[in-house]
């Protein structure tokens, strides 16, 4: 990647870490693990060593909970689906479906607390029959891997890197990508709302094959990452600068960048960058953001160092000590 992005990466660093109040827990965590893991030096994991903290005994009480009393957590889960607000036309369907199937987007949120959990060094188990239960609901679910694809495919990865538990994946991934891609004939990517979830879905079994940037993503996904680019710059106006972005990273991760696709999501991305927040707006809100604009820039930092991310032999959990 050119200084001059790498530059510009470092001011949206800056501006984050200066503004990291203005984010609730969940989008903190999200931006300082992926920071940590781009550029470890003291003063980041510092930061998140801080995050390690809120995510351990939160983490720890949604396990319990879900062990002893699932139908609690179910309900609070209800709600907080029952105060979602769609800010794209394809959140509406997603939305009804997580209604539909409020469990299973319980089974996402305790799994991806479990992720953090062990990459902190945690030790946690899960109810053996809980966990099977729902994972036979979602390979049986076609609606929720169509509409929320990613979800889908993070459960799965995330029980692929978690490996302590009663359900083996590892034999098992490939099967299940292609039962998600199976959701998506080629007549049926018409909507862009469908394009949006197919791509979102391609881009998510890169990175959730990297265990979330932990690991190279297996060679075979090169296809993937081409394929990615080459639907986007079919669809280009149509289509987010956040999925743009993270078609992007994959590409890097896999090291199958067309230059043309690269060299034109990078010009976006200075293009949407806000001179006075000091960070790239990526139109969510009419106002942004750091919370709102928090994925795109987090992904904006990842591309610029992704040589960090693929020539990296990170360890698959985070020791809390900062010397």
């Amino acid at each position: 990647m050119t200084s001059k992005f790498k530059k510009l990466a470092s001011q949206i660093q800056k501006s984050y870490l200066s503004n990291i109040d203005q984010l609730d827990p969940i989008h903190q965590r999200h931006f300082l693990y992926r920071l940590y893991l781009s550029n470890k030096d003291k003063r980041n994991k510092q930061f998140l060593i801080q995050i390690a903290e809120q995510t351990n005994y939160y983490g720890l009480n949604l396990v319990d909970e879900f062990n002893q009393n699932f139908r609690y957590g179910l309900e609070k889960i209800k709600q907080e689906i029952r105060r979602k607000k769609a800010h794209y036309p394809h959140e509406n369907n997603r939305y009804q479906v997580w209604s539909q199937n409020p469990d299973l987007v319980y089974f996402y949120t305790v799994l991806r607390e479990c992720f953090y959990l062990k990459f902190f060094n945690q030790s946690f188990s899960l109810y053996q029959q809980q966990v099977e239960q729902l994972y036979h609901k979602l390979i049986n679910s076609p609606e929720f891997l169509k509409e929320s694809s990613t979800h889908s495919l993070c459960i799965i990865f995330y029980l692929d890197y978690l490996n302590n538990l009663p359900i083996k994946i590892d034999q098992n991934k490939w099967s299940f990508v292609n039962l998600v891609k199976k959701q998506f004939l080629p007549h049926q990517l018409i909507s862009v709302e469908a394009k949006f979830n197919y791509l979102y879905g391609l881009t998510h079994i890169i990175i959730c094959d990297s265990h979330f940037y932990l690991k190279q993503p297996d060679e075979i996904l090169k296809g993937y990452a081409s394929e990615i680019q080459a639907q986007i710059l079919n669809h280009y106006t149509s289509l987010s600068l956040d999925l743009k972005a993270e078609g992007l990273l994959c590409s890097l991760l896999l090291n199958q960048v067309d230059e043309e696709f690269k060299n034109k999501v990078i010009n976006d991305l200075y293009l949407n960058y806000d001179n006075n927040l000091k960070i790239i707006d990526n139109h969510k809100t009419s106002r942004p953001t750091h919370q709102s604009c928090e994925h795109t820039n987090a992904l904006a930092i990842l591309i610029a160092r992704a040589h960090n991310l693929t020539h990296q032999n990170t360890k698959p959990q985070l020791t809390l000590r900062t010397d």
